[in-house]
């Protein structure tokens, strides 16, 4: 099934849609409707991406044993904007998107998730921004939030409307005002490399993302918060026995990418600060939900002892918040995953009375 524009006439195969919008879904037939509405919203919402060429929708089902596949096929049916790929069994979420990206046409890559919800104007404004620019990437902002709809706070984006360079954008990953999360960027299809997903379970989105923001010509940052991301209960960042050693994957590509930048002395103290509140920390945090407890001592045994107190203090000139986030695992040390046990529980207690309220 041919891509062609959302809306207007269809467009010779050899000439490129402006934007690719890539939906890997797994097991998603109970929200999947839902967002494919959303999604076709999202098109029509943007009449500088459809008359600079169009919008194309790839699906890639990876081997659902629900209905999944009949969903997207149907709604692929009469409307020649969608592509549908469907894997014989399951492959994993980067094995999707590789999968969505080698079949892309656009100039520009836009990734989502089924069971997010969005601004239906973002991808207009991601658009316009990267176009205004030149510029290989735009970021806007993101916020999390429960199933129920409860903010939990901002989850990516730097808060500012400015254009940047790639090295400055890559320090910004290093500060944590960049997440690794492709839902809110838009991408330049040629700055992508051929099967950039590597074969991880978790962070494999930053893995693959660090080196193109890096090497990036401009970056134009968007202040705007414009995607939601629902934290689920199932979700792999909070399941048991999370798949920590990617973490450890994800920073060796970090500093790879470090390696090939200019060396300063402050890029160097926002590379310890990467090491202590991206790695270490999550690390720790995930101690509470290593089923081997055994396991989950020796991993909180060798972070909280590599981590130096003068070291977490000097990152008061990066963030302060780090900080104060650091030093609490560092004095409680081996008490620490039981008191955020405690905590952590305790706000959920107090999310779910608000949610009780009239």
């Amino acid at each position: 099934m041919e891509a062609v524009p959302a809306v207007g006439p269809p467009i010779s195969p050899a000439i490129s849609p402006a934007i690719s919008i890539v939906l890997p879904v797994y097991d998603a037939a109970a929200g999947l409707a839902a967002c494919l509405d959303l999604l076709e919203r999202t098109v029509e919402a943007a009449p500088g991406a459809r008359s600079a060429g169009g919008v194309e929708l790839i699906v890639v089902d990876d081997g659902s044993a629900d209905a999944t596949g009949t969903i997207a096929e149907d709604f692929a049916a009469d409307r020649p904007w969608v592509q549908v790929i469907r894997f014989p069994a399951n492959r994993g979420v980067s094995a999707a998107r590789n999968r969505g990206l080698a079949a892309s046409r656009g100039r520009y890559v836009w990734f989502v998730d089924w069971d997010d919800v969005w601004e239906p104007r973002i991808l207009e404004r991601l658009h316009a921004e990267v176009v205004r620019a030149d510029a290989d990437v735009a970021v806007c902002g993101a916020r999390w939030a429960t199933e129920q709809g409860l903010p939990l706070g901002r989850a990516d984006g730097a808060g500012i409307d400015r254009v940047v360079s790639g090295p400055e954008a890559f320090d910004l990953v290093l500060q944590g005002r960049i997440r690794g999360y492709l839902w809110t960027k838009l991408v330049r299809r040629s700055a992508w490399p051929q099967d950039p997903f590597a074969p991880m379970a978790f962070v494999e989105d930053l893995h693959a993302l660090a080196p193109v923001l890096a090497h990036a010509r401009r970056v134009a940052l968007i202040g705007e918060v414009l995607y939601t991301h629902v934290r689920r209960s199932g979700s792999i960042s909070n399941s048991a026995d999370p798949p920590i050693d990617d973490i450890l994957r994800c920073s060796a590509r970090i500093h790879e990418v470090a390696e090939r930048l200019p060396s300063t002395p402050e890029r160097e103290l926002l590379l310890l600060h990467y090491d202590y509140a991206h790695v270490r920390l999550p690390r720790i945090h995930a101690t509470a939900r290593i089923t081997d407890r055994r396991a989950a001592r020796e991993v909180l045994r060798t972070e909280t002892s590599a981590m130096r107190l003068g070291s977490i203090l000097r990152l008061r000139a990066v963030s302060r918040r780090s900080v104060r986030r650091l030093l609490v695992p560092k004095l409680l040390g081996p008490t620490y995953p039981g008191v955020r046990r405690v905590v952590v529980g305790a706000r959920g207690a107090a999310r779910g009375a608000r949610r009780r309220l009239p």
